[in-house]
């Protein structure tokens, strides 16, 4: 893979608020290009060049910052700044990279497919849109896709369990659930890992018959039974209930 984006940027004169207030007036977004080595060059760049390559590149694709009079460096956007009014871009960050070291970026999650178990009652329950990864820099996937089509009802996916592309891994200490199916009637908690309880797959009960389109015929009764109050027990002496 090789770089396919470039932005050309021009070395910034001044710092503070005033000439960066000045830059802004003419439609120019400051900015800080960091090195590899830990070097820090103040730079300037056209609004809508920037926000041209931002809409293609994000935070996760490495590309050619052009600088004037000083080369051309590989980069990834570090960090944005923008008007909390306008929303426009006030302040870019980039980050120089060493194309053969790994990096560790935060990467958006693409949930695909509609999970089997939330068509007889189960509630689909997302914990993480976003997640860690290693790789090296043109490695970078821009996205990570999980497709949920074969989840059913009481199935959780972990980091663990992600499949990624070759030469990138998670970056994680402990294992951490990213999406579930939760039982239904069921709190919203995240289903206790090891407990069998949580465990349980609809699709491979033999008493449970599916229709041609993959649906419990009995789910409709299961919503109603669950949605039932139970009646009140007689109470006793002592407010003490008498069971039936």
């Amino acid at each position: 893979m090789s770089i396919e984006k470039t932005l050309s940027v021009q070395k910034r004169e001044g710092c503070g608020k005033g000439p960066a207030g000045r830059l802004r007036a003419q439609k120019l977004i400051p900015g800080v290009f960091y090195t590899a080595k830990g070097e820090n060059l103040p730079v300037q760049m056209a609004v809508r060049s920037f926000a041209k390559l931002f809409s293609q590149v994000g935070r996760t694709t490495v590309f050619n910052l052009e600088i004037e009079g000083d080369g051309t460096h590989p980069v990834l956007i570090w960090a944005t700044q923008r008007d909390p009014i306008t929303s426009r871009f006030t302040h870019i960050d980039f980050y120089g990279v060493d194309l053969d070291k790994p990096v560790k970026i935060t990467v958006p999650v693409e949930f695909t497919g509609v999970a089997r178990g939330t068509k007889v009652g189960g509630k689909l329950e997302t914990y993480r849109e976003q997640i860690q990864l290693m790789a090296k820099p043109l490695d970078m996937p821009a996205k990570v896709t999980i497709d949920i089509s074969g989840m059913d009802v009481g199935t959780t996916i972990q980091i663990a369990d992600v499949k990624l592309p070759e030469g990138v891994k998670a970056a994680y200490d402990n294992n951490y659930a990213i999406v579930s199916v939760l039982m239904p009637g069921g709190d919203d908690a995240a289903p206790p890992d090891g407990d069998p309880r949580y465990h349980y797959h609809i699709a491979a009960d033999p008493h449970i018959v599916l229709d041609g389109d993959g649906e419990w015929k009995g789910a409709s009764l299961l919503k109603a039974f669950l949605s039932t109050p139970l009646p009140p027990f007689p109470v006793g002496m002592f407010g003490i209930p008498l069971m039936p």
